[in-house]
């Protein structure tokens, strides 16, 4: 990965959950959906400043790692045009993002990566001044020929106060998992429950989860079974699963 990926995935961890303004701009929609039919979208960022903005704009491939981790790779497969571009106050610019690939049977990624560049023109004042850029990214999806989902829950241990968990995405497009818990049952009743915050899950890929309790250990000699589950936005079940305590509670 070039410099500049490096810097672009760092800045995406402080954006991880698909932020659609920062500093004095703003960019509408949050996220694009290129098909056959429409395989060329408008993207629009607005000054909401009172100076001028510059900007440079560039397509990525994209992927999360196990860990959560944004990783960038250079992909000349989307376009953007323009590329670089000043955007006068309370004025906006339209991006023409477009790609020549058709939908396949795995869904396909991108990110386009806005920069905010520096006033090249901003006065220089007495003393140290700090000037704090922004970056935003905005993911491009092209979704499968037939869509299928299909997600996997795993409690790999219970050890102590944490719990592991494996969420795959087994199917062929992404899904945007809000939360992924853990519930540790005796008998009927709720002895300890935790969740941790998910994101964007890609086709093919997994998330390993470390989810704490404010317990003193997941497994107490009492507790019976772990129910699993991964939820939406909209609080609703993307998959679940139940585990026998048993089985890691040795």
């Amino acid at each position: 990965m070039n410099r500049y990926l490096q810097y672009i995935a760092a800045a995406l961890l402080l954006l991880a959950h698909g932020l659609a303004s920062a500093g004095e701009f703003s960019v509408s929609p949050i996220r694009l959906n290129l098909s056959g039919a429409a395989r060329s979208q408008l993207l629009t960022i607005s000054n909401i400043g009172s100076t001028p903005a510059r900007f440079l704009v560039r397509s990525a491939g994209w992927t999360v790692t196990e860990a959560g981790a944004v990783e960038l790779s250079g992909d000349d497969q989307l376009v953007v045009f323009p590329a670089s571009f000043v955007v006068a106050p309370k004025a906006s610019q339209n991006i023409r993002v477009g790609t020549d690939q058709t939908a396949t049977n795995t869904e396909q990624t991108w990110r386009i990566v806005l920069e905010e560049l520096p006033n090249p023109d901003a006065p220089s004042g007495a003393g140290t001044t700090i000037n704090v850029l922004s970056v935003l990214s905005v993911p491009v999806f092209m979704p499968p020929l037939a869509a299928r989902k299909s997600m996997d829950l795993t409690l790999q241990s219970a050890t102590g106060v944490t719990a592991t968990v494996v969420i795959s995405n087994t199917g062929n497009a992404h899904e945007m998992v809000s939360a992924v818990s853990v519930t540790a049952m005796r008998g009927e009743e709720v002895a300890a429950q935790a969740q941790q915050e998910g994101w964007y899950l890609l086709p093919g890929k997994r998330r390993v989860l470390s989810i704490k309790t404010d317990k003193k250990s997941w497994c107490a000699p009492d507790i019976t079974r772990f129910e699993l589950r991964a939820s939406d936005r909209d609080g609703q079940t993307l998959a679940q699963q139940k585990v026998d305590a048993r089985e890691v509670c040795r």
